[in-house]
C-alpha cells in the first residue's frame, strides 16, 4: 500500500504524463485533419504511451526515486505499484485521443493506451538505461512493424502486429479477439522479464 501510494503521490507532479496528453491530443488532431484513418490514431497512442511508460521509469530510476522506494518497502509491490499507475497514465494518454477522436473506437483508445503504457514501463525496467530504453523501445516498434509488411504471417504475431490486430480489420492480420490475447501474452512475457530483473539486479 505505501508503495502504491507513493506512486499516486508523483502523479500530481508528472510533467512527462502532462507532455503526452498534450502531445497525443495534439497529434490526433492533425491526423484527423488529414482525415488519416482511426487506425492511425490509435497506433499513435499505443507508441506515445509506450514512450510515457518508459520514461516515467527511467526518470525515476535516474532520480533514485526506483531505488528509494526498493529500500523502503518489497520489490515486488513496488513494480506492481508502478504497473498500475503507469497504466492510469497511459488510460489518460487514451482519453485525449478519444475525445479527438469522439466514434465508436474512442472506446479501445483507453486500453490500449494503458497496455501501451505498461509495455513501456517493462522495457525501461529491464533497459533500465536512459538514452537506451527509449531507442530498444522505438527499435521494437519499427522493427516489428517491418516485419509484418514484408512477413506478414511473423509480423502479425510481434507486438506491433498483435496491435495492428486490436486495432485494424485490414486482410492478414488476426482477428481483433485474438490480436488482444496476443497482445496479453507479450505483457505477461514483458512483464516476467521486467519482474525477473527487478528481483535480481541490484539496485
Amino acid at each position: 500500500m505505501t508503495a502504491l501510494r507513493a506512486e499516486l503521490m508523483r502523479v500530481r507532479s508528472d510533467l512527462v504524463l502532462l507532455g503526452l496528453v498534450v502531445l497525443t491530443a495534439a497529434a490526433s488532431v492533425a491526423l484527423v485533419w488529414q482525415r488519416s484513418s482511426p487506425d492511425a490514431v490509435l497506433i499513435q497512442v499505443s507508441l506515445l504511451s509506450s514512450l510515457y511508460g518508459t520514461i516515467r521509469h527511467v526518470l525515476a530510476h535516474r532520480n533514485g526515486v526506483v531505488t528509494r522506494s526498493i529500500l523502503f518497502g518489497h520489490r515486488v509491490p513496488v513494480l506492481l505499484s508502478s504497473a498500475a499507475v503507469t497504466a492510469l497514465g497511459g488510460a489518460v494518454i487514451g482519453a485525449g485521443a478519444a475525445a479527438v477522436l469522439w466514434t465508436p473506437v474512442d472506446l479501445t483508445a483507453v486500453p490500449l493506451g494503458a497496455a501501451g503504457a505498461v509495455w513501456g514501463l517493462f522495457v525501461g525496467v529491464v533497459v533500465r538505461n536512459y538514452f537506451l530504453a527509449p531507442t530498444v523501445l522505438f527499435a521494437v516498434h519499427i522493427g516489428s512493424a517491418l516485419v509484418l509488411s514484408s512477413w506478414p504471417d511473423v509480423g502479425q504475431l510481434l507486438p506491433f502486429g498483435a496491435t495492428m490486430s486490436v486495432v485494424s480489420a485490414e486482410p492478414g492480420l488476426l482477428p481483433a479477439d485474438l490480436g488482444a490475447v496476443l497482445l496479453a501474452v507479450w505483457l505477461v512475457v514483458a512483464g516476467t522479464a521486467a519482474w525477473a530483473v527487478t528481483a535480481l539486479r541490484d539496485v
